[in-house]
């Protein structure tokens, strides 16, 4: 499964969209991921798999917050 993502540190916003190629102002940064994706081993993934949204969110978003696609068009 394809994943798309845009995140802002600086904000500490993150969203999901359909196009890696989406125009959005500011310093937003694509990110185009493919699940399942294999990761070292940790705690809750010592199989070393992400295999889900959730847990892509619990990885590399887990001190963001989640908010919608600011253009309808692309939202998934």
């Amino acid at each position: 499964m394809k994943v798309i993502t845009f995140s802002n540190r600086e904000k500490g916003e993150f969203f999901f969209s359909t196009d890696h190629c989406q125009e959005v102002t500011g310093d937003w940064v694509p990110v185009t991921q493919r699940l399942p994706m294999k990761i070292v081993p940790r705690v809750g993934f010592e199989n070393g798999m992400i295999r889900s949204i959730d847990g892509l969110i619990a990885i590399f978003f887990s001190d963001m917050e989640l908010i919608a696609n600011p253009d309808v068009r692309f939202r998934r």
